[in-house]
Parts: structure tokens; C-alpha cells; sequence
């Protein structure tokens, strides 16, 4: 007698005895039939997954190769600006002792000296992405500052924060915005910038970003507000090291508000 279907549950006879036949339901069998029905699908549709696969590996490589292309621009991006930084003038201690201003505007050729490496810097920034793009144009901005530049060193920050909007680079930039605004004698617009300093870090720049609101806020007369941001110094970072400063602003505060 010819064999049954097996998975039709009949059984076949073999010398006149009933045998079972196979017990395809067992978790072995479902799988090796799922297994078999996976690869029928993929040799019915090779030639698509074969195409898909393709594209895949094809997409993988190009990122990779795009990704080393930008590593290898911000290596040179770095080498470039630290030639650059090898030929920034010195900052005399005399200068620093004095609070007088980085550089003698009088001579002449230490600005020009100023500007071309200002402008080298933002040859950098314009030739280059990310990291390196932001730190050369914040390196743009201080600069310019130091040959007195407003316009210029507004543009250079402006663009850090065009390509950096939080982290170190764009408090750099903040921070130099807030100088020339105060420069202009617009407490407000630098207050501002400050204000975005403490509310994107969350460490020694925000508390030194507070620190100037108080100032900047007792210079204008707006006590209320100039204790509003040491107290803020106080309940976010208990443990400062700028307590002394912190006092140091309270006590004009007070001294302030008793001649008033």
C-alpha cells in the first residue's frame, strides 16, 4: 500500500501492522517548515533583496566616507587655526596689570597684525563645519574685539550661534554679544545674552552670567533685579566658590539703596 499523506493524519501499513506517520506539529518540525517557507520567499525574491542589500551596504560606505571626509577637515581645520594661533600677538602683563585695553590702538601695526589673523580665522570658519567652524569664527569674534571691531566681532559671534545654538563655543559667543552690547551702553540687550548663559549651563558660566545680571542690573539701578540674580546664585549652586563675590554685590546692594 502506498503511504498516505503525512500530514493528513492516516497512517500507512508496513507488514500488515499500522504505523503513525511523521508527527509534523512537534516545535521542531514548525520550525524547519517556517525556516523552509523563509527561504522560498528569498530565493522567489532574491534578485529585490539582493538589490535592497546593495543600497544598504552602498549607504553604509558612503557615510563612512563622508564621516572620514569631515574628521579629516576638522584635523585640518585645527592645524590651520593653531599656525594661526602661533602668530597672535601676545597680551603684555603690563596690559593686564593696568585693566587697560588688550592692545595699544596706537600702533598700527600690531592691528593690522589683529585684523589679518581676525580674518584668517574667518577664512577658517567659512571653509569649514561643526566644531571647527564654530571655534574658528568664535576665535573671529575675540579678535576683532581686540582691534575694537564691534560690527565685525557681532558678525563672527552671530555666526557661532548660526552653527553652535548651546555648549561652550556659544557661551564664548554670548558673552561676547553681552560685551558689545554694554559697549553701546544697551544694559538690557546685554542682560539678555547673559540671561541665555544661565539658563543653557548649568555650572561656573551660569553662575558667572548671574553674577553679571547683578551688576549690570545694580549699574542700571534696577536693585530688585540685581538681588533676584544673586539669590538665584545662591539656591542653584549652594556650594559656589563665588560667595565672597556674591556678598561683596549684596553690600553695594545695601550701600546703594541707603544713599538713594
Amino acid at each position: 500500500m502506498e503511504p498516505k499523506d503525512p500530514e493528513s493524519g492516516e497512517f500507512e501499513v508496513v507488514e500488515g501492522e499500522l504505523v503513525e506517520g511523521p508527527d509534523y506539529s512537534t516545535e521542531s518540525d514548525i520550525l524547519f517548515r517556517t525556516q523552509m517557507r523563509l527561504a522560498d520567499a528569498f530565493y522567489a525574491h532574491w534578485k529585490k533583496g539582493l538589490a535592497i542589500l546593495v543600497t544598504f551596504l552602498a549607504s553604509v560606505l558612503f557615510y563612512g566616507l563622508w564621516q572620514g571626509k569631515i574628521e579629516n577637515a576638522q584635523k585640518q581645520a585645527s592645524e590651520t587655526m593653531a599656525k594661526i594661533d602661533r602668530k597672535m600677538p601676545a597680551v603684555s602683563m603690563l596690559q593686564l596689570q593696568g585693566q587697560w585695553a588688550l592692545d595699544d590702538a596706537s600702533d598700527s601695526k600690531r592691528t593690522r597684525t589683529l585684523e589679518a589673523i581676525a580674518q584668517k580665522y574667518e577664512e577658517v570658519g567659512a571653509d569649514s563645519v561643526g566644531t571647527a567652524a564654530a571655534e574658528a569664527w568664535l576665535k573671529a569674534g575675540d579678535t576683532w574685539m581686540r582691534v575694537d571691531n564691534a560690527d565685525s566681532a557681532e558678525k563672527a559671534y552671530n555666526s557661532v550661534l548660526t552653527i553652535r545654538s548651546e555648549g561652550l563655543f556659544a557661551v564664548g559667543a554670548l558673552n561676547g554679544l553681552a560685551a558689545i552690547l554694554i559697549g553701546k551702553d544697551d544694559n538690557k540687550g546685554a542682560i539678555a545674552q547673559y540671561r541665555t548663559i544661565a539658563d543653557l549651563a548649568d555650572d561656573g558660566f551660569a553662575e558667572a552670567a548671574l553674577l553679571a545680571i547683578a551688576q549690570v542690573s545694580r549699574a542700571m539701578g534696577d536693585n530688585a533685579a540685581a538681588t533676584g540674580a544673586l539669590d538665584e546664585i545662591t539656591k542653584r549652586f549652594p556650594e559656589s566658590l563665588r560667595g565672597a563675590e556674591v556678598e561683596w554685590e549684596r553690600d553695594r546692594i545695601g550701600t546703594d539703596g541707603d544713599q538713594g
